[in-house]
């Protein structure tokens, strides 16, 4: 629970950055494809440009074919700038994530490490704890009863073993092991 709760926050808060770098991304795509679509209609005017050079008598629609080439031009060279900075931008802001959230997830990485630690730990002194009364359940006891139940004998003659403890049986058993049920809780017999 406490790894849930430790890492619960980190987690939200990375998908809101996640969340953040795709908008980033996405708004580089965006002037990428700005970038090209002025690249494409550079070239168409440059196509009509050079359709008019060598052609007499359409001086006027050759001058503006080349106004329009060079306005072209300045949209390509102006989506080119846009892309190249909010590229940068990225890219930057990119490093410094990294830069930033490296001591972040080493400190993350760190602390759960420490908890699976303490875990471990835990779980040995209960199963440390446990052991003294597992080795000191009197087993011979236990045998003896057993097989003074498996000789009674039906009026045939023949042996009816008890019947077999059900679940809840062991259970209760088991939670009453304090006072000395099945050798639980008691020192075995001394030699």
């Amino acid at each position: 629970e406490r790894e849930a709760e430790h890492f619960e926050s980190h987690i939200f808060y990375y998908t809101q950055v996640v969340q953040s770098v795709k908008s980033a991304l996405n708004k580089r795509n965006e002037k990428k494809l700005s970038w090209r679509t002025a690249c494409a209609e550079l070239e168409a005017r440059q196509a009509a440009h050079a359709k008019l050079l060598g052609q007499t008598g359409k001086e006027d629609k050759l001058a503006l074919a080349e106004a329009e080439k060079i306005r072209a031009q300045e949209a390509v060279d102006r989506a080119m700038q846009e892309f190249e900075l909010v590229g940068d931008r990225v890219l930057a802001e990119v490093a410094r994530f990294k830069q930033e959230k490296m001591i972040d997830f080493k400190a993350m990485v760190v602390d759960f490490v420490n908890l699976q630690i303490e875990h471990a730990r835990q779980t040995q002194e209960a199963w440390t704890a446990l052991l003294p009364h597992l080795e000191s359940i009197d087993t011979t006891a236990a045998a003896a009863a057993a097989g003074a139940a498996a000789s009674f004998e039906t009026g045939s003659g023949a042996a009816v073993p008890p019947p077999a403890p059900g679940p809840a049986a062991v259970g209760a058993a088991l939670a009453n092991a304090d006072d000395g049920a099945f050798g639980i809780g008691s020192p075995g017999p001394s030699s």
